[in-house]
């Protein structure tokens, strides 16, 4: 076959097409050699526990207090910035709470279910329970346990997660994270007291830390905090008028209003209700007292005359009798406590990945509460009675 001049022609721009596309294939290999040299990955830290971390499972699932927060809210125990926040609710036990059987103790509340229904996790593991019950039956953490001062941040998961972690998180899990990193030294002092002048309080907080565990391979954290509050009567508080006080007849309230509440040492009419401190006969319906020793209808228990021996507070019964306000004697508003704590953590870095460390924590909690005394109440009839 006799090649032409144009055949001729097209077989050489093919060929030189055909180089200019392997020179182009080749080039990716040198394109490849000048990528720029990946950037380090920074380390991510999860403290365990079984709160789910998606967000977009609810709205707003987890609510996370961090550090920053903690330090611009002001508060000084984990108690009082826990309480302040909107998940807390009816339920809670507040410190100055003396009437619930676990006096100088702190709890939170979730969703208002309770503390008995609230979880708390100290770095995602339960913590021991406070030795005395709320109204001695709900047991419940004590956050006065933990110091302040220690806490790197606070995940509230506002669900409930009783399928994870049992009955007592159907309200919620609260889960306390301690800080891990601190390096150096702080102290912290505080005095404070009452616009009266009295129920002052002293807080010490001394933190040290040393140790970084990406450079150094280990952290050490210790955490000293002492704590002292006065006490607080309802009879030191006279000018704050109804509080703390059963007789209610200057403020429009009619004596027997005023008189059948805690604290009131009265009585009513042969037909009237039966009243503490009385024995009724369950047959004859009489009432036996101290005025009344032989149950022939109703009397007072003591003569007028013998108020002023009994108690101070102003008599103005108008049936008779001597008024006392136990509640304005003997009640508090706030207990006398005494608190300290010692926590202290040391991390230590076997290889990546994995950590070994030992927990330290140390609590004393002294407090002096005081409540209205106990009446008694029977019949005669009543098995063990008089």
């Amino acid at each position: 076959m006799t090649e032409t001049l144009l055949s001729r022609a097209l077989r050489r721009v093919f060929a030189g097409g055909g180089a200019v596309g392997l020179a182009l294939l080749a080039a990716p290999p040198e394109l490849l050699a000048q990528e720029v040299a990946p950037k380090p990955v920074a380390r991510v830290e999860i403290t365990g526990s079984n709160i789910r971390r998606a967000q977009a499972e609810t709205a707003s699932s987890v609510l996370t207090v961090n550090r920053a927060d903690i330090e611009r809210s002001g508060k000084t125990t984990v108690a009082e910035l826990l309480q302040t926040l909107a998940v807390d609710n009816q339920g809670s036990v507040p410190v100055n709470f003396g009437s619930g059987f676990a006096a100088g103790a702190s709890g939170i509340s979730l969703r208002g279910l309770g503390t008995a229904s609230t979880l708390v996790l100290l770095n995602g593991r339960r913590m021991a329970p406070y030795g005395l019950a709320d109204d001695g039956q709900k047991v419940f953490a004590d956050l006065n346990v933990i110091p302040s001062d220690a806490v790197e941040r606070v995940e509230i998961l506002k669900d409930g997660a009783s399928a994870i972690y049992g009955s007592d998180a159907i309200a919620g899990v609260v889960n306390i994270i301690l800080r891990r990193d601190f390096q150096g030294t702080t102290a912290r002092a505080m005095v404070g007291t009452a616009e009266a002048g009295d129920g002052q309080h002293h807080n010490v907080a001394l933190t040290w830390g040393k140790g970084d565990l990406d450079t150094d391979g280990y952290n050490a954290l210790l955490t000293f905090e002492y704590k002292k509050t006065d006490e607080i009567f309802n009879r030191e508080r006279g000018s704050r008028d109804h509080i703390g006080k059963a007789d209610l007849r200057p403020w429009g309230f009619s004596a027997q209003e005023a008189l059948g509440g805690t604290g009131a040492i009265t009585g009513n009419n042969a037909s009237g209700n039966a009243i503490n401190g009385n024995v009724r006969n369950p047959a004859t319906l009489n009432y036996y007292n101290r005025g009344n020793p032989a149950g022939v209808g109703f009397t007072r228990q003591f003569p007028n005359a013998a108020c002023s021996n009994f108690t101070n507070h102003p008599q103005g019964d108008p049936g008779g009798g001597c008024l006392v306000d136990a509640a304005f004697l003997y009640s508090q508003i706030q207990p006398q406590s005494e608190y300290v704590s010692l926590f202290g953590r040391g991390t230590t870095m076997v290889r990546p990945g994995l950590e070994a460390y030992a927990e330290l924590n140390v609590y004393s909690n002294l407090t002096q509460s005081s409540a209205t005394p106990s009446s008694i109440s029977a019949s005669v009839g009543f098995p063990g009675g008089p």
